[in-house]
Order: structure tokens, then sequence, then C-alpha cells
């Protein structure tokens, strides 16, 4: 399944935007954080992203520890490279996600519609008999 293409370039367009504010702390670093340990991946396009970042703690070609999967003792690894990051952005993981559960997500939209419109029928048939009951 293919996704149109202002909807790919509206996702990629937030997600730079969106990573420009990592910076260790903020509400958004945590949200990358999140999603490259769920996904496996690293950076919008692929780990060099990251290198126009100016993050005063990090030493040169460091990357976030999000990037790099975790040690067999389940810690993050110490320093997080990109010797050891992973290999894909975290944009084409976002949309192998969403193409793979686009049905459950799907599904969900037209179950809650014909809930909605049931409802409706339910109230109109409810005021109708209201109406008809204060007539008599």
């Amino acid at each position: 399944m293919s996704f149109p293409v202002q909807l790919t370039k509206s996702i990629k367009n937030g997600m730079e935007n969106s990573l420009e504010k990592y910076n260790g702390s903020s509400a958004d670093t945590k949200g990358w954080d999140n999603v490259q340990r769920q996904l496996r991946c690293c950076g919008v396009v692929n780990y060099t992203d990251y290198s126009d970042l100016a993050i005063p703690a990090w030493t040169v070609n460091m990357l976030p520890g999000s990037c790099c999967p975790k040690s067999s003792n389940d810690t993050a690894v110490v320093t997080c490279t990109s010797a050891n990051a992973f290999g894909e952005g975290c944009y084409q993981g976002t949309l192998d996600h969403l193409t793979k559960n686009w049905y459950t997500w799907g599904g969900a939209a037209i179950g809650i519609s014909v809930g909605l419109l049931f409802s409706i029928g339910m109230t109109l048939c409810y005021c109708r008999q209201m109406n008809r009951y204060q007539a008599v």
C-alpha cells in the first residue's frame, strides 16, 4: 500500500522539525527515544541526521542510546556511535508500521462510524416516540 505524496511529505517534515528539537531533555527527545527503541531505527533517514545537532554533552560521532540495541544484560550500550547504531531511519520504519496496521486502524474507524450512526438512529427514533407521546 502506498500513501499519498502529501501525507508522506507531511510525516517526514514533522519528523525532521521534531528531531531538530532533540536536546536530551525535551518532550521531543523522549518521543524520539521511544520511537527509536520501538521501531529499532535511528534518525529520520538514518543516524547521520544527528550530525547537525549541537548537543553539548556529546562528543563527535556520538548518538542517542536509543539508536543502538541494548546489550545482553538489558542495559543501554555505554556509547552509541554509527558503528553500532540501527541502520534504518525512523521515517521508513513509521511508514512500514502504518502500512502493516492500516487495516486495523481502518477497521476501527469504520466500527466507530457505524456505532455513531446507530446511536444517531436510535436517538431519532426515541425523539419521534417522545413527540407522539406528548401529542396524545
